[in-house]
């Protein structure tokens, strides 16, 4: 005659929990952006004039708005990719520094577009970085906005 094997009733629960803490300690790992576009045929840049500035932008929600805001970014000079994560509301812009500085493409992402007779700002940038290693710079303390003093 066969054992039969007997399931304690915390069994379920505790294994459930332990995977799900898994999944939430491997989370960052494996981000997938929500979207990624490069521009191979821009790519007549220097090494040494190549940058990736990240930016913390509030209007990042779905595929749809990064697709609008990749437009924007890819009409400046000198952008060569536009990846972004709605997860986290972060978006690497890789670019020509030769060409364009962060600072130009902080006030191109924040522009105003007029919708049914009204002014709005889809995009406001939170923070941003020049690159990986560098100090965050802050725009917008206290509810007052310091870009505009760029």
């Amino acid at each position: 005659m066969k054992g039969k094997i007997r399931i304690g009733i915390y069994f379920i629960p505790v294994f459930v929990a332990l995977i799900m803490a898994a999944a939430g300690q491997m989370a960052p790992f494996l981000r997938t952006p929500t979207f990624s576009e490069i521009h191979p045929e821009r790519n007549g840049t220097s090494p040494e004039s190549l940058s990736t500035a990240t930016f913390e932008i509030a209007g990042i929600s779905c595929y749809g708005t990064s697709k609008t805001l990749a437009k924007w970014v890819f009409a400046l000079p000198g952008i060569l990719g536009v990846t972004t994560y709605s997860s986290n509301r972060e978006v690497k812009i890789r670019y020509d520094s030769s060409k364009i500085s962060a600072d130009e493409i902080v006030m191109a992402i924040e522009k105003d577009v007029e919708l049914g007779g009204k002014k709005s700002r889809p995009f406001e940038i939170s923070r941003y970085r020049e690159t990986d290693t560098s100090a965050w710079v802050d725009l917008r303390k206290k509810n007052i906005t310091e870009v505009d003093e760029l």
